[in-house]
């Protein structure tokens, strides 16, 4: 193009000006064409574009890549174990088998036979507590010896079992009777009324007894349970009165009377001897036996002295016991109680009223029963045990043997012996006692009666079996 002008114009212009004019056009044709080089701009634009990093970051984000890479999707995914088709697979039979195979319900019914061969059937115990042969009964005895408070059961020996026809209140009184003979000419007969714990007595008594009648009641737990009831006189009444009525009932005998009573109590059971000795029907009582079972609160005002009320009916029959009037024992452990009196202490102070000594004495009287101290005066006995455990207290209670066959020695009990009675059933009625004639003789026995009792009073007691105090 340059050429084309200083070729038509080489004459009329100069070299310089031809220059000139040739950059002035170049000029504004570069200006306008500036932007013709897109590829030259396109380059730098996907440069930007490409050198992003935010774009890159997106790509590289951590955050995306894990979203990617969900360990809980993949594991949502390998729950195809529940959701698919192995859970249709799963309510075939073969993975029902399986699921109760692999239940610890069918390990349970393996265990189960188990654990009954490790604890061997009550086979062996029924064996020791049903003795049948000499060698079983003397396990039977060594077990029981192990464990006072759980007595070996001989059975009922002389006795019906238990007659549940009396009641105190809405307490049932249970009474042994026994089988036959027991009833003197006269149809008089021997009475135990014993408080709390009657099983037991029945337990330890049973091969022993030679016949008196035994009455056990139980009315629960605390001194406070037995005193209460008996503290109305007309109790205790319609009780003697009962247990005539049920006694004329089994041997068919309107007119028998109680010809001997004594009073029993283990632990509790002294509340209601107490209440019943304050009482004009207290006097009928022949003996009392107290069997680790004579407590009392201690005096407000003399915080070491014990409240002398709550004594004064025993101290009153020690003292008629002292001069061979009646029957006393009295025995005590050395359990120390929280709050009142212990055994031990209400024995020393009947000891002490009576105005006699405390001997020492070392006796075994039974596998868990040491005798460490005694005193005695008249038909008077008090012995104290060692021993603070609850096995203590309930060996105490096995002195009733040889209590019951010094009472019966005393009384001379008749025996039970001769044809039995036959026991009556529910539908028969009591013998009516509105005859002269037996009545007559009813008065003529309660003469003997009272003459036997004079003789009673000047003989001296000694306690079967034991030694002589």
């Amino acid at each position: 193009m340059i050429t084309q002008v200083y070729s038509s114009k080489r004459t009329s212009v100069p070299v310089t000006s031809m220059l000139m004019i040739a950059a002035l056009l170049l000029l504004p044709s570069c200006g306008s064409k500036s932007p013709v080089p897109d590829k030259p701009v396109t380059p730098s634009v996907v440069a930007k574009k490409s050198s992003k990093p935010k774009v890159v970051k997106q790509s590289r984000k951590p955050k995306i890549a894990k979203a990617s890479a969900k360990p809980k999707v993949a594991k949502v995914t390998t729950k195809p174990k529940i959701t698919p088709k192995p859970k249709v697979t799963k309510p075939t039979p073969k993975a029902k088998i399986a699921k109760t195979t692999s239940k610890p319900k069918v390990a349970k019914l393996i265990t189960k036979p188990k654990v009954s061969k490790q604890n061997p059937k009550p086979k062996v115990t029924k064996a020791i507590t049903k003795p049948k042969t000499s060698k079983s009964l003397r396990l039977a005895k060594a077990t029981a010896a192990g464990n006072p408070c759980n007595m070996a059961d001989p059975g009922y020996g002389i006795y019906y079992p238990w007659v549940n026809n009396l009641k105190i209140g809405r307490k049932n009184v249970r009474m042994l009777m026994p089988k036959s003979g027991a009833l003197t000419s006269n149809n008089g007969f021997d009475l135990i009324i014993h408080f709390h714990g009657g099983n037991a007595i029945r337990k330890a008594i049973a091969d022993t007894a030679r016949g008196a009648f035994v009455v056990g009641v139980d009315l629960g737990a605390g001194s406070g349970a037995y005193e209460r009831p008996f503290k109305n006189p007309q109790v205790f009444r319609n009780l003697l009165k009962n247990i005539k009525k049920e006694v004329a009932r089994y041997t068919k005998k309107s007119d028998v009377h109680i010809r001997r009573l004594a009073l029993t109590g283990w632990s509790a059971g002294y509340g209601a001897i107490r209440a019943i000795l304050r009482q004009k029907t207290g006097k009928k009582v022949d003996a009392v036996v107290l069997l680790d079972g004579l407590h009392s609160n201690y005096d407000r005002n003399s915080p070491l002295k014990l409240r002398a009320s709550q004594l004064s009916p025993f101290v009153k029959f020690a003292k008629h016991a002292a001069k061979g009037q009646k029957f006393m024992f009295v025995s005590h452990s050395s359990i120390v109680p929280p709050g009142y009196a212990s055994t031990t202490e209400t024995s020393h102070y009947l000891a002490k009223k009576l105005g006699i000594g405390i001997s020492k004495s070392s006796a075994q009287d039974s596998p868990h029963l040491t005798r460490y101290e005694e005193a005695s005066t008249g038909g008077f006995l008090m012995r104290g045990y060692r021993g603070k455990g609850k096995a203590d207290h309930c060996a105490q209670i096995g002195l009733i043997t040889t209590m019951a066959a010094t009472l019966e020695q005393r009384w001379d009990t008749p025996l039970a012996q001769g044809k039995s009675y036959k026991r009556p059933t529910a539908s028969t009625k009591y013998a009516s006692v509105r005859n002269k004639r037996k009545k007559s003789v009813a008065k003529a026995g309660s003469k003997k009666h009272s003459k036997s009792a004079s003789k009673a009073k000047s003989r001296t007691v000694t306690l079967a079996g034991w030694d002589a105090a």
